[in-house]
């Protein structure tokens, strides 16, 4: 079976549990995908602005390759979901590793958001 890389294309180090118990760093490439949000307002609930965030275009996003997973955030990955090689750290709460603090120090898996078969 060939290599598969990850191409790291958020600003943070992913820290991910291996089924041998080993955690393993995949370091940030440099690159960082975002998704362009635009917010507009909707009302005021008691003094609180209420705001309507549309979702935009993507950018940072590298023309896909047979041997390479990206690993984006989850706002990214939902917003390309006929990208099969856009992945996300699974920060479910099965999956996310928390230190005493609660901060995710690592996971145990990852997760994709792709559209299924039969979904227009």
């Amino acid at each position: 079976m060939a290599t598969i890389h990850f191409v790291n294309l958020t600003k943070h180090h992913v820290n991910v549990v291996r089924n041998d118990g080993k955690i393993e760093t995949i370091e940030p490439s440099g690159m960082v995908a975002r998704v362009k949000a635009d917010q507009t307002h909707q009302m005021n609930v008691n003094g609180f602005d209420v705001l309507q965030t549309e979702w935009g275009t993507v950018s940072g996003i590298p023309s896909p390759k047979d041997d390479t997973f990206l690993i984006t955030s989850s706002l990214v990955a939902m917003a390309l979901p006929d990208r099969k090689d856009i992945i996300t750290p699974n920060t479910h709460p099965r999956s996310a590793v928390r230190d005493a603090d609660g901060n995710i120090v690592a996971v145990t898996s990852f997760q994709a958001f792709w559209r299924t078969r039969g979904e227009a």
